[in-house]
């Protein structure tokens, strides 16, 4: 609804959205909370170039790597995690369609 300063209205348009044909590629880290190096692991349906972000709670980037998917399965080991203290961090993949975070515990 719009309304104007006299008082005068009108309904907008109603545009329906279909994202039914949207996939999200699947992203997991294992093992969370962890103690050595975790891995990530997603699933692609093309070929693509991405960017690994690890911040920490605050969003201050720790390590940013920049990274060749492959269509299919493709696993990660995030060996970044090795030099840092325990604590909470957020991993950020971002693709050319998509962008994912993922909170991890390092014990």
């Amino acid at each position: 609804k719009i309304v104007d300063h006299d008082g005068f209205f009108e309904y907008s348009n109603i545009a329906a959205i279909n994202n039914m044909d949207i996939t999200t590629p699947q992203v997991t880290i294992y093992p969370n909370p962890f103690n050595t190096s975790p891995s990530l692991k997603l699933e692609m349906d093309e070929k693509d170039n991405g960017e690994l972000f690890i911040m920490d709670m605050l969003g201050n980037v720790i390590s940013q790597e920049k990274i060749v998917l492959s269509k299919g399965i493709n696993q990660i080991t995030l060996s970044m995690f090795n030099t840092l203290k325990q604590g909470n961090y957020v991993v950020r993949l971002n693709t050319s369609t998509n962008n994912r975070q993922i909170k991890l515990t390092k014990l």
